[in-house]
């Protein structure tokens, strides 16, 4: 998954495996070692570490549909919602204008959304910081980068998490 701003800012994501193997068939665990590599105005960097599982891959795919749909989405912080219709066919499509995970390395914010683009700014934070910029603790929220992104830059977004997923299936279920 890449997004990549006007300004030259860029995320780029991908799986390169479970954190850990499989046990005898049996489902081990559900993280997954994702790469990032981070173009940054201060410095570009590249880190990988266990900063998702299956199904926040999965979530996360569902939220850049939602956002390029400009479905609805509550404000995290005053549970406001955005006023916006639903999208046909998902009348009960509700959700958070940000996206956070159980490892806070990572979190996206919906900042801004127009008929054009959206900036989504996403916080970088423990093991995601480039080492020039190293925290003892989340939730600093002095890191991030804001992409500028269209519905078909999003969408493109959404399909290439579902492909890389396809590789990495949910080893919970049955």
């Amino acid at each position: 998954m890449r997004l990549i701003s006007p300004d030259g800012s860029e995320l780029k994501l991908s799986i390169v495996g479970y954190e850990s193997a499989s046990i005898d068939g049996i489902g081990g665990d559900e993280w997954l070692e994702i790469q990032i590599l981070v173009k940054h105005p201060r410095g570009t960097w590249e880190t990988t570490g266990p900063f998702l599982r299956t199904v926040e891959v999965g979530a996360l795919a569902t939220w850049f549909d939602a956002v390029a749909v400009e479905a609805p989405m509550i404000n995290r912080e005053t549970s406001r919602e955005t006023g916006r219709p639903p999208p046909a066919g998902f009348p009960n499509l509700r959700l958070f204008d940000s996206m956070e995970f159980m490892e806070p390395n990572l979190r996206l914010t919906l900042m801004e959304r127009t008929d054009e683009y959206a900036i989504i700014r996403v916080y970088f934070e423990l093991e995601a910081r480039p080492s020039w910029a190293h925290a003892s603790g989340a939730g600093r929220e002095d890191l991030w980068v804001d992409l500028r992104a269209s519905a078909v830059d999003l969408r493109s977004a959404s399909q290439s998490l579902r492909a890389q997923l396809s590789t990495f299936p949910d080893r919970a279920s049955p």
